[in-house]
């Protein structure tokens, strides 16, 4: 099944850019979650023993407060948790369909922010594994964002679903997309590239 998008990419990124002015810090540079967190006047921990979720965000004392359980993965991980929960708790009054979605789409964008990004890709190209280490996120997160802020048109490839990004001029990637992640040979004009951090993910660009 493909990702379906609700919010407009812009969207996503005056909201990214909105989180940090709210914490008074600069939208253009990337700082650690659990900073951005305590400035937005949310408390952070560590998951007890036994919690079932990778994150969750509840009132605690009358303070909002995000736990993160990082038995789910490392520091990646842990960054992405509370980007994400700090995404739900912008969206609280939201109870759609579509909002983990779109919770998953503001915490890539508060990990990695747009200035940042579009300065990264072009002193630097647009290698996702050396950029997912320079913004400690996962390959598919640097995948994702690289597309979202590059506009190249780019479709990861996971066992379960398709995320198309990049490519707002109305590129299309044919009837049977997912074929294109094994396929022997792709057409002209596209390329790919298996996951090193997800070796069962693999990501597919247009030229």
């Amino acid at each position: 099944m493909h990702a379906s998008l609700v919010l407009e990419q812009a969207e996503i990124e005056g909201f990214a850019r909105l989180i940090y002015e709210l914490a008074k810090l600069d939208p253009t540079s990337p700082v650690a979650m659990e900073r951005l967190a305590r400035r937005l006047r949310l408390s952070v921990r560590r998951a007890p023993p036994g919690h079932p979720r990778r994150g969750s965000l509840t009132l605690l004392r009358g303070v909002p407060t995000i736990f993160y359980n990082p038995k789910f993965g490392g520091l990646t991980s842990v960054g992405f948790i509370i980007a994400h929960e700090i995404a739900e708790w912008f969206f609280q009054n939201r109870c759609d369909e579509h909002v983990e979605t779109d919770s998953n789409r503001l915490a890539a964008a508060l990990l990695a922010p747009y200035q940042s990004v579009r300065e990264y890709a072009r002193a630097v190209g647009r290698d996702a594994e050396k950029f997912a280490h320079a913004y400690t996120i996962t390959q598919t997160c640097a995948h994702l964002r690289i597309a979202e802020v590059t506009d190249r048109p780019t479709l990861l490839v996971t066992p379960d679903n398709l995320y198309a990004r990049g490519g707002s001029d109305g590129f299309s990637w044919g009837p049977e997309p997912r074929g294109l992640a094994i396929v022997k040979t792709l057409p002209d004009g596209l390329s790919r590239m298996r996951l090193t951090d997800a070796r069962n993910r693999t990501a597919l660009f247009a030229a």
